[in-house]
């Protein structure tokens, strides 16, 4: 069977898409919805009645608001099939054949983890994210890996898909990549992540955490891949450096608690080469779509190497 794990507060508006998206799926048969009541001030039971006529779900709540990172590890620790899917409550799956094409696909290649493509909805029309790490959009997971290897979701409010996702990579011989699409992000302006001028800011907090997390839970593990390692913290380094040239005098760094860090003395003693880190570089100066910010690393303000010996400083 296949779980399908919902995190919801307050979605009863974006929820109805989201399920029809799955009870139209072809193999719905197979499939377990979960969708966990993250303290939300509405009331599911009448969507959860709706629903249960046409496929197999479960409501799942708690009573204190604490974030979809802990909702979706409450979801994983009361289900039990044999693959994990996640899905917000305002986005859909693509296609009818969605959830049909990621289980083939990791019955064929016995694979920890798969990783598929998705499409955004944005203000200037669709963009199709391929092989991305971050969110835990278009991805299943096999629950043998995830619990014989003790992985978690933080639950913290912002980037726990992070964390979780690249300590997934980090500890993995066995992630397939399937070049198809099979989820659909909504542009819900009221989400989390739709906010950016306050998301990018506050989220970087988190997004030190969670790769600190995930570096520091791989070592717990004897099949760490120290190179994937030492290439995450230089990315996260680089990113975090390119948030701090975009708002130099709001950046406070005694507020990611050490995470900076940490990600700094692992950096110290990477053996990364110098055309590796050139290149990594230049992979994040193209994630950063922002044309302020490349604005700023044309000419920056302060090189890496002098942002590098800030941290800790504070």
């Amino acid at each position: 069977m296949i779980d399908i794990i919902i995190p919801a507060y307050n979605a009863l508006e974006t929820l109805d898409d989201t399920l029809y998206s799955i009870a139209y799926q072809s193999m719905v048969d197979k499939i377990n919805v979960y969708l966990v009541d993250d303290a939300s001030t509405c009331n599911y039971d009448k969507l959860i009645h709706k629903f249960e006529k046409l496929m197999n779900i479960k409501l799942l709540r708690y009573d204190k608001n604490s974030g979809p990172g802990y909702a979706r590890e409450y979801g994983i620790n009361h289900s039990s099939g044999k693959y994990i899917v996640f899905i917000d409550a305002d986005d859909s799956f693509y296609d009818p054949f969605s959830i049909e094409n990621l289980y083939n696909k990791m019955e064929e290649t016995n694979a920890d983890m798969l990783v598929t493509n998705f499409s955004e909805e944005t203000f200037q029309g669709y963009f199709i994210h391929e092989l991305n790490y971050t969110w835990f959009h278009g991805k299943i997971y096999r629950r043998s890996f995830i619990e014989n290897n003790d992985i978690h979701i933080n639950s913290t409010r912002k980037d726990e898909d992070e964390g979780f996702n690249q300590l997934c990579y980090i500890i993995s011989n066995n992630i397939c990549y399937e070049p198809i699409v099979t989820y659909f992000w909504r542009n819900n302006r009221k989400s989390t992540t739709r906010h950016y001028n306050e998301y990018n800011q506050d989220s970087m907090f988190d997004y030190a955490y969670n790769i600190m997390y995930a570096v520091k839970e791989a070592f717990k593990c004897k099949n760490y891949d120290l190179y994937k390692i030492d290439s995450l913290v230089y990315k996260a380094l680089v990113y975090v450096y390119f948030l701090y040239l975009e708002y130099p005098n709001d950046f406070k760094f005694i507020k990611f608690n050490d995470s900076l860090v940490y990600l700094k003395d692992i950096y110290k003693k990477t053996s990364l080469k110098e055309e590796d880190k050139s290149l990594m570089y230049k992979g994040q100066f193209d994630a950063c779509a922002n044309q302020v910010m490349m604005k700023k690393i044309i000419n920056p303000s302060i090189l890496f190497d002098d942002f590098l010996e800030l941290i800790g400083k504070e």
